[in-house]
């Protein structure tokens, strides 16, 4: 019988050479073979020294720094300068646009759904909100602008992640990045939502390996509860627009309920 692929994970510090689980540096352990979502998120996620400052597989995606207007934002970390410890002007601009164009442009992705959208859409952003203690996952392709976000709670069928990372825009391509933001310190339900979600995608992985982890930003990792992908450039925004005047919702992007 032909061995399972390992699932790849994005390595900042050599991004020529992923990470994979399982591998020898990261082994399934003998003792959890049944329970690979909880074993990969121990893998990812240390929760020492403390589970205020965990050591990660990966590195934080944002920065929580000070700002005056909403006293404090997070940021992508590669957005912010140092030593000012405030957004790059172009970030903020661009975060400033995003939330202008919410109403108009977003595809917004309610608890326990899903949608996919791309650049060339009239809705080229896709959001979520109250991301507390729910976990969001974003699959993203970057050579077609195309990007599917779903938001997901401890009493779902996990399971069920594998109808959205199955659209037919994932099928057939290799490197499809896999982003998941969220969550809440402390909280069991969070866990056992990253444990389910996990073992998910390792499961399609098995079967169709062309995922790529590229990063974790849940539980004690900087974040907020609101959450925006924007296509056309590729930013993550932990920022939420207001819907109000909504104009021709969803015409051309899809929205689906688990």
């Amino acid at each position: 019988m032909a061995e399972a692929p390992p699932l790849r994970i994005l390595n900042h510090s050599d991004p020529l050479h992923d990470h994979s689980y399982p591998s020898s540096d990261f082994p399934q352990l003998a003792a959890n073979p049944n329970d690979q979502g909880k074993e990969l998120f121990d893998y990812l996620y240390k929760e020492t020294p403390s589970a205020a400052n965990p050591t990660t597989l990966l590195p934080p995606s944002f920065r929580i720094i000070p700002d005056r207007d909403e006293g404090e934002i997070a940021v992508p970390v590669e957005e912010v300068k140092s030593p000012q410890n405030v957004a790059t002007k172009e970030y903020s601009s661009l975060r400033a646009k995003v939330i202008k164009e919410f109403s108009d442009s977003a595809v917004q992705i309610y608890q326990r759904g899903y949608g996919i959208t791309n650049a060339s859409s009239r809705r080229p952003i896709i959001a979520t909100t109250s991301l507390a203690p729910c976990i969001a996952v974003l699959a993203y392709r970057s050579d077609t602008q195309t990007a599917a976000l779903t938001h997901v709670d401890a009493d779902q069928d996990f399971a069920s992640l594998e109808k959205m990372l199955d659209l037919e825009d994932f099928r057939d391509t290799a490197n499809v990045q896999l982003h998941f933001y969220g969550g809440m310190t402390g909280i069991d339900h969070c866990r056992r939502t990253c444990y389910g979600l996990l073992n998910a995608v390792i499961a399609i992985n098995q079967r169709r390996p062309n995922f790529i982890i590229y990063a974790f930003d849940v539980m004690a990792v900087p974040h907020k509860t609101d959450f925006s992908f924007d296509t056309r450039t590729g930013k993550k925004f932990a920022a939420y627009g207001s819907f109000d005047g909504l104009k021709g919702f969803l015409l051309d992007s899809h929205f689906r309920l688990w």
